[in-house]
């Protein structure tokens, strides 16, 4: 009756991609902030055009399968270290989000947890989604799904890249961007 798309793809030429990726992040002031990992996601992300060039390949195929011109509208890094994880949330409506698993040890690290957006339909419990990730990989899902990752209990830091994407230029949420009404300040009372 229902289907949730969520697809995994694992991208190319990845050891170069990843030290690319890497040097990003040497390059940004990570802080722990909502979200009790560390990350750029209040920064300037004015890398956007790199991270679409880096993976220009994944992006091809996911318009490819979904018939679409994929924009990627925001990004940002996250890293895990002990102790830390980001809590229950989603992007919004209006389009599709990603991971890119850049740090990532199955031994050590676990993935992000999709929640359904209903319940089991006997017992009513929530139902949970851990996908099979590798170091490598890219999900991409529906922006609304609630999503979260579980307390790190590893010393190896688990890092990866987010983003949010577009399919539709004329169905952007304002919350992606830098529209002022989307956060709550009217220009005009300035």
């Amino acid at each position: 009756m229902f289907h949730i798309p969520l697809t995994v793809y694992k991208c190319s030429w990845w050891q170069q991609k990843k030290q690319r990726l890497l040097r990003h992040i040497d390059t940004l002031d990570m802080v722990q902030g909502d979200e009790q990992v560390l990350s750029d996601y209040r920064g300037d992300n004015n890398y956007i055009n790199d991270i679409t060039d880096i993976l220009h390949d994944e992006l091809s195929w996911f318009a490819h399968d979904y018939h679409c011109d994929p924009r990627i509208v925001r990004a940002w890094y996250e890293r895990a270290l002990p102790y830390m994880y980001h809590p229950t949330h989603n992007h919004g409506h209006g389009g599709w989000s990603a991971v890119v698993f850049i740090e990532y040890n199955k031994k050590w690290h676990t993935p992000t947890q999709f929640i359904a957006p209903f319940d089991h339909f006997i017992t009513g419990e929530p139902l949970i989604y851990s996908p099979d990730v590798s170091e490598g990989d890219i999900i991409l899902f529906p922006s609304f799904i609630h999503h979260y990752t579980h307390p790190h209990n590893s010393q190896e830091r688990r890092t990866v890249l987010s983003f949010n994407v577009t399919v539709n230029k004329s169905n952007i949420p304002l919350s992606w961007t830098d529209n002022k009404l989307s956060q709550g300040v009217d220009n005009n009372n300035q």
